[in-house]
């Protein structure tokens, strides 16, 4: 098999594993949430949380905009919260690995599509050449530091980056911002997750929201 197309296969299986792992985490989060929401407070919680900006998103928000960048068409160029859901997916993966988390990594690797691509000692290291492959890092790292920065500072970090005129980029930056303030959302993300997830996953799925409708806009 020709070399380059082998890793553009280990890519593609990095993703989708990468993708189940922050379904799997931020799944349990949100359950875990409808049973002790006292202790949801101060926990961290779901996948984007691997992006301090991103951190106080609400969990269903986060399956949201999991299942939207997994949906995106291939022909259309991924916004600046694709990169951040994808960044963090796998940023997620990355961190069980450390962690050596067996049965979850074995779960992951249990999703409706048959992986080439192991759950063994190199994975970390593909999971961090593949990060390093993203064309716009900065522009994913960026939001992480302004929560610690001032707004003086936030305007010369965009300059430096040559972002300031770069209207698509605020208006991604707007759209991160609304994340942070929303709590239902769409059904229609619910829609066709067979590809990603089992049949099992999607019934736990279903039956969360049928018994919380309130979550649906």
């Amino acid at each position: 098999m020709d070399s380059s197309f082998s890793h553009a296969v280990s890519r593609c299986e990095l993703h989708y594993a990468a993708f189940r792992a922050a379904f799997l985490t931020t799944l349990d989060c949100l359950l875990r949430d409808s049973l002790e929401p006292s202790k949801s407070v101060d926990d961290s919680c779901g996948f984007l949380d691997r992006i301090p900006f991103l951190s106080s998103t609400a969990p269903q928000i986060q399956l949201e905009c999991l299942f939207r960048t997994w949906h995106r068409p291939a022909d259309q160029l991924p916004t600046l919260i694709d990169q951040c859901v994808i960044y963090a997916a796998t940023e997620m993966l990355a961190e069980l690995c450390k962690a050596e988390n067996q049965p979850l990594l074995a779960m992951i690797w249990q999703g409706p599509r048959t992986l080439q691509t192991a759950p063994d000692m190199w994975l970390l290291s593909k999971i961090r050449a593949f990060q390093v492959m993203f064309p716009t890092v900065a522009a994913i790292a960026l939001p992480c530091r302004f929560t610690e920065v001032r707004t003086e500072q936030r305007m010369q970090a965009m300059t430096s980056c040559d972002m300031t005129e770069d209207r698509s980029y605020e208006r991604d930056m707007e759209g991160l911002i609304r994340l942070l303030g929303r709590w239902r959302m769409n059904r229609e993300v619910l829609v066709n997750t067979g590809d990603l997830l089992t049949s099992e996953e999607q019934d736990i799925l279903r039956a969360f929201f049928e018994e919380h409708p309130r979550l649906f806009e």
